[in-house]
């Protein structure tokens, strides 16, 4: 930002935007005016992973009785974020030039695993087409195809899995003012 001129800032970010704007915050906080972030992430301590298994079948030891019918099924959130639909995160994360060479040599393949993203992801209802044009999912597609930057962005995963610093960056008290924003 300071070759743009600007001596203080407002970060945004969603998806990968939202590391990057939240990189910014904790590590220039004093040019960061404000963090905005529409897909966001917190470091719960270490103990919070056991409680929530504990808490699933005897939720009367972690939760009080009045506040249980405040929180979502286990299954329901772990099932669909874990099961459903994290597999690309795992795979891409641990085995990335797997997914990236059959992606980068075959269009059919790219468009097929980007489209089901997009389905996936969007507010679709069963039809792909109430979200998206076609137009829309033909350019995502395409930039990744002539660009062929499928397999760096797929590698991106695999790069910060296993990155302490961005562990250690993670772990900093965000300072600036925040404000968060989730969809349903």
């Amino acid at each position: 930002m300071d070759r743009l001129g600007y001596s203080r800032f407002i970060a945004q970010g969603g998806d990968w935007g939202s590391f990057i704007s939240t990189f910014i915050a904790a590590l220039a906080p004093e040019k960061c005016a404000g963090l905005h972030l529409n897909m966001w992430m917190v470091n719960p301590p270490w103990w919070s992973v056991p409680q929530l298994m504990i808490g699933r079948f005897f939720p009367d030891l972690v939760i009080r009785k009045d506040d249980q019918d405040k929180i979502q099924p286990f299954e329901k959130v772990i099932g669909k974020l874990l099961f459903a639909e994290a597999g690309y995160s795992h795979i891409q994360a641990t085995r990335p030039y797997t997914v990236a060479h059959g992606l980068t040599d075959s269009p059919a393949g790219l468009a097929a695993y980007i489209a089901e993203k997009f389905y996936a992801w969007g507010d679709c209802r069963g039809d792909i087409y109430k979200a998206f044009t076609k137009d829309q999912i033909a350019m995502n597609i395409m930039i990744y195809w002539a660009t062929n930057t499928i397999s760096s962005s797929v590698n991106l995963y695999k790069e910060t899995s296993n990155d302490p610093v961005v562990g250690e960056i993670l772990k900093n008290t965000i300072e600036v003012p925040t404000g968060l924003i989730e969809f349903e």
